[in-house]
Parts: structure tokens; C-alpha cells; sequence
């Protein structure tokens, strides 16, 4: 091999090796959420939680998410429908990237849509807020805002 191929595979290796080690970078969704429950807004007259904690994995093109209240799911950014467990409100989770701080999150039950939600994560990294959008007994949509701030 002559000097001048070498030198060309080293700057390429060299130009790969942080892609290589650190992934096409960390989904700013990952990581440990706690309920801000003083900056969130919830449906008047319906059910308010005392709190939650998520944790989110990054995976492959995707979450895999667990909360304190039992929700678990493992998705990718590929808008399939994928298996949820932990609630009777829903049994699949449908995941889109809007960008690279938003997400779309359909939850089913039945094949049906039960909620939508987007959730915005703040550019300092440090706040999740997720907007809820589905109908409440009458049919009727409603909506509601949970705000998550991220656990060091």
C-alpha cells in the first residue's frame, strides 16, 4: 500500500470513528422524566396524577419506554403499531419523528385511536412536554398538558 492510500484510509477511519463510537448521536427523548405537576394542565373534573416517573431507552430507529405507572412499550419511528402493556386504555403505541426534538404518539385500543399526543422536547434538553389530544365519555375532544423535567 503507497503512502498516499494510507494517508486516505486514515483520514477516513479518523472522520468514521466518532459515528462509530457515539451512534448518529443520542435521541434527546432518552433518559429519566419526573412530572412537573405545578406546570402541567389537566382535563377539569378528570383523574390527575399524583405523579409519574418515565424512563426512555433509546433504540434502534425508536423508544422503549417504562413509567412509574406501569405503561411499558417498545416502538420504532416507523409509524407501525406496536404492543402496550400496563394500561386498560390502550394496547398498541404508533411512534413518528416529527423532527429532532418532536415525536407523535398514537395509542390504540382495538385498532382504534384512543389518544395523540406530541411531545416537544425544550432546546436545552432539560424539559418534556407532552400535549394530549383525545375525547373525553361524551365524545367530545379535549386535551390536556403534562410537563416532564429531566432527572440528572
Amino acid at each position: 500500500m503507497n503512502h498516499r492510500t494510507r494517508n486516505v484510509i486514515a483520514i477516513f477511519a479518523l472522520a468514521l470513528t466518532p459515528t462509530l463510537l457515539w451512534g448518529a448521536g443520542t435521541d434527546p427523548q432518552a433518559g429519566t422524566w419526573k412530572m412537573n405537576l405545578a406546570k402541567s394542565k389537566f382535563v377539569e373534573g378528570g383523574p390527575h396524577p399524583k405523579g409519574e416517573t418515565v424512563v426512555i431507552e433509546q433504540i434502534e430507529n425508536g423508544l422503549k419506554e417504562s413509567s412509574s405507572g406501569g405503561v411499558e412499550f417498545s416502538a420504532k419511528y416507523d409509524g407501525k403499531d406496536y404492543p402496550m402493556t400496563g394500561t386498560p386504555a390502550a394496547d398498541t403505541v404508533v411512534l413518528r419523528k416529527t423532527n429532532d426534538r418532536t415525536i407523535e404518539t398514537i395509542r390504540k385500543k382495538d385498532g382504534k385511536i384512543v389518544t395523540r399526543n406530541t411531545t416537544v422536547i425544550s432546546q436545552d434538553g432539560k424539559t418534556r412536554t407532552n400535549t394530549f389530544y383525545g375525547k373525553n365519555a361524551q365524545g367530545e375532544p379535549i386535551s390536556w398538558v403534562a410537563v416532564f423535567d429531566k432527572q440528572e
